[in-house]
């Protein structure tokens, strides 16, 4: 298994991507949430990720927008980053209770923990539209805004 640092974790988030297969114009349903996926690749072609969309179908302010790395050597997948809404409170995780954001930290992965363990408070987004053009510029997405769920979609889900 890998060792990895935190420099090449940051570069992953850090490298422009392009999508190369874009979400579904409809997002499924399935175990109470809305989900969507959406598959990227780094401009050199060297790194593929993908992106995922979770809505809760009863709570819509409970969300994750996230980006996994697929690495080409090992199985599997490492979850990056993940913009989360608030999704209740945890006497562990206080942090639920606010708009959060989650961090792929190279000693939690090392040790053989979620990669995502760290997680901060943000004020960078208070909706899921506002999440996904934040994960989008975060995650330097070079054409989010042309694939990624349109707001119109988000807000009209019933319009052709």
């Amino acid at each position: 298994m890998k060792t990895w640092t935190q420099d090449e974790i940051d570069s992953l988030v850090a490298c422009q991507k392009q999508t190369i297969d874009a979400p579904k114009r409809t997002m499924r349903t399935e175990k109470g949430s809305h989900r969507n996926e959406a598959t990227l690749q780094s401009l050199d072609e060297e790194h593929t990720f993908r992106v995922f969309f979770r809505q809760n179908a009863k709570f819509p302010e409970n969300f994750t927008v996230g980006l996994d790395y697929l690495p080409r050597q090992e199985p599997g997948s490492i979850c990056l980053v993940r913009c989360n809404g608030p999704h209740g409170p945890h006497l562990l995780f206080p942090h639920h209770t606010h708009f959060h954001i989650h961090h792929a930290r190279a000693d939690a992965l090392n040790e053989g923990r979620k990669s995502e363990v760290f997680a901060e408070i943000t004020t960078s987004y208070a909706s899921y539209t506002e999440a996904i053009r934040y994960f989008g510029t975060y995650c330097h997405i070079t054409d989010w805004y042309l694939h990624f769920p349109a707001i119109e979609q988000l807000l009209f889900p019933d319009l052709p």
